[in-house]
């Protein structure tokens, strides 16, 4: 944020939360297959947000604050009205809604089903589509940084803002960043607190 800053660029992080038990779940199942482990990195992006929250909370730039809460299920329950409130926050002129679709639901069964007993593996980032910078040295005007736990629903927001900021990416998931054409708008997706998967030899 402050690097922005000091450069001129509107920038706003976006902390994206959701259910803990939900995240936690979904977490083992797609990045990190150990328990331990998946602990200690919730533990550390949830801090991350809050040093966050208390730094720039209070503090914006041309009427945009640079950081704003975003809740999943809050998302869900109130879907059109609160997606259009937060593009008011972000300056972003557009009525684009996506397809509400309640990832929580999945979660929401009888205790006895359980969610651990095939965790799919990863094969890492070569499998997702990257996006590149028109320019490598070009900063945007505008910068919205989407930051949460993984499976905290920070690709869902991502990738609708990219849409409502007309078909960043052609529509498509922005699994790191992406810039408009016109490089007014940058959006960047960062799962915290290093990345899709964790490592076993991690130092935390």
């Amino acid at each position: 944020i402050e690097w922005y800053i000091s450069r001129g660029v509107e920038v706003t992080a976006l902390l994206s939360m959701r259910d803990r038990s939900i995240t936690e779940k979904n977490k083992l199942r797609e990045h990190c297959s150990m328990p331990e482990k998946a602990e200690e990195e919730y533990e550390l992006a949830s801090s991350l947000m809050k040093e966050a929250m208390l730094k720039y909370g209070e503090r914006s730039s041309k009427g945009r604050p640079h950081v704003i809460p975003v809740s999943y299920e809050g998302l869900m329950q109130f879907q059109e009205v609160y997606l259009l409130n937060l593009y008011k926050q972000l300056g972003i002129n557009s009525s684009y809604l996506p397809t509400f679709e309640d990832g929580n639901k999945k979660y929401v069964k009888d205790e006895e089903e359980s969610f651990y007993k095939e965790v799919p593996k990863w094969s890492g980032w070569s499998n997702r589509p990257q996006q590149k910078k028109p320019k490598e040295s070009f900063l945007p005007k505008k910068v919205i940084s989407v930051f949460g736990p993984e499976s905290s629903g920070t690709t869902f927001l991502s990738t609708t803002l990219g849409v409502a900021l007309g078909e960043i990416n052609g529509g498509k998931d922005i699994s790191r960043q992406a810039m408009s054409l016109d490089g007014e708008w940058e959006i960047q997706h960062l799962s915290l607190p290093w990345g899709w998967e964790c490592e076993e030899d991690e130092d935390i």
